[in-house]
């Protein structure tokens, strides 16, 4: 077995296993065995990225909370941390793909049902986790500000469409209320909304994929996409990325001199220039700007997944984060303002942002005992089910884009 299979009980990658290619010799990193993941095992390399782009979007928050007050914090606000958000978008790109034919293989080629399950198991794992924490941040700011407080930001974040709230936010000449709390909402709204077309993207024929794939790459990179705008918040290119990558693999059609192996260390390297790079890709070229990142995580992605799970300590610090990353993704953001604001003029900026990443680094833990991997553990059960009930006998067994375009084939063997 390869070094890569990092068992954890709530691997969320632990069912996407498909590959119709899986004879074909595969890199150890992909932890394939007779071409499927075994129960219950994760991709050690996906959480190590996943952990890397975790690290990198509590770096920007700590830029944008601590920047004023300590050194350190002001430096770490210069270079566009902010990119984590953008590995986090591709490699859900390619999750979202794999879990997908996933689904549908359990559903014996019935794309139609696969779909209806990928949506159930992604609304409980996304959703439940998220509305459990829009709730006790409700319930802390009722406590504090009363019934008249701000409750626009938790309100899109709860419906999913936060993206657009801040993006209005931040073009209105009005300040943004609460901006340090639930702004991270936006990225876990663009990804609820790619859910809803996921399944369609993927049903399109190869003919069609390739051309509707590039012309997506191409609009994004010729628009200006400034900070906080509208655009900047809708980022398809990532996560079009992340399943192109996803794909390409499945279909064994990339070979291999085209993404080269890649070290843990190699991809922090790159993860740094990407956020150099985004920093000065403003004004006309900002589009393009977030459509190269993008780019570059996906070529980082495929190498990482030709290689192994690095057996340093920092990359396993880095697996475990990402195994905790959703946890760590929802409540950081929440805390570190709360105990900033607790401590300030009482304790030194320094002490303050250790207490903060202390607090975080406990809060994590607590969600993902108590929230976090109940709800994957309930999703997959449902959509499980969602399965079973509707299996029956004479699945159609065209391929997945004829089958989800035409809308037929009703059940499942």
């Amino acid at each position: 077995m390869s070094r890569d299979r990092d068992r954890h009980p709530q691997g969320e990658d632990a069912d996407s296993g498909f590959d119709r290619n899986a004879n074909r010799a595969r890199p150890e990193g992909v932890a394939m065995i007779q071409g499927k993941l075994q129960p219950g095992e994760r991709i050690g390399v996906i959480d190590e990225l996943r952990g890397l782009a975790l690290v990198m979007v509590v770096l920007s928050h700590v830029g944008l909370v601590y920047g004023l007050e300590t050194d350190i914090a002001y430096s770490l606000a210069l270079p566009a941390f902010g990119v984590g958000v953008d590995l986090f978008l591709v490699i859900s790109g390619f999750v979202i793909y794999r879990n997908l034919l996933a689904m549908s293989v359990k559903a014996r080629g019935n794309a139609l049902l696969g779909a209806q399950a990928f949506w159930v198991r992604r609304l409980v794992r996304i959703a439940a986790p998220a509305a459990g924490t829009l709730a006790v941040v409700g319930a802390v700011r009722l406590a504090q500000e009363g019934p008249g407080a701000s409750w626009a930001d938790l309100a899109a974040a709860l419906a999913f469409f936060a993206n657009f709230y801040w993006a209005g936010c931040v073009a209105s000449a009005a300040p943004c209320p609460h901006p340090l709390v639930a702004s991270h909402f936006w990225s876990l709204s663009l990804e609820g909304q790619f859910y809803a077309l996921a399944p369609a993207l993927i049903a399109l024929p190869r003919r069609l994929a390739v051309p509707v794939s590039l012309s997506v790459l191409a609009i994004c990179a010729g628009l200006e996409r400034p900070v906080g705008s509208y655009l900047w918040t809708t980022r398809p290119d990532a996560l079009f990325i992340g399943m192109s990558v996803a794909a390409l693999r499945e279909q064994a059609a990339a070979p291999g001199k085209l993404w080269p192996s890649l070290s843990l260390g190699q991809a922090v390297y790159w993860a740094c220039v990407a956020s150099v790079f985004e920093r000065l890709a403003i004004g006309r070229f900002s589009g393009l700007g977030l459509t190269l990142v993008a780019v570059l995580f996906g070529f980082v992605l495929a190498g990482r997944l030709r290689a192994d799970a690095g057996e340093s300590w920092p990359a396993r610090a880095l697996r475990k984060g990402g195994e905790l990353s959703f946890s760590g993704y929802l409540v950081h953001l929440p805390v570190m303002p709360g105990v900033h604001a607790a401590l300030a003029e009482k304790t030194a900026p320094a002490l303050s942002l250790l207490v903060s990443l202390a607090a975080i680094a406990v809060a994590t833990l607590i969600w993902e005992a108590l929230i976090v991997a109940p709800a994957a553990r309930f999703g997959r059960r449902l959509s499980e089910r969602r399965i079973l009930i509707n299996c029956i006998p004479g699945a159609d067994r065209r391929s997945f884009s004829r089958q989800f375009i035409r809308r037929r084939g009703t059940g499942c063997e």
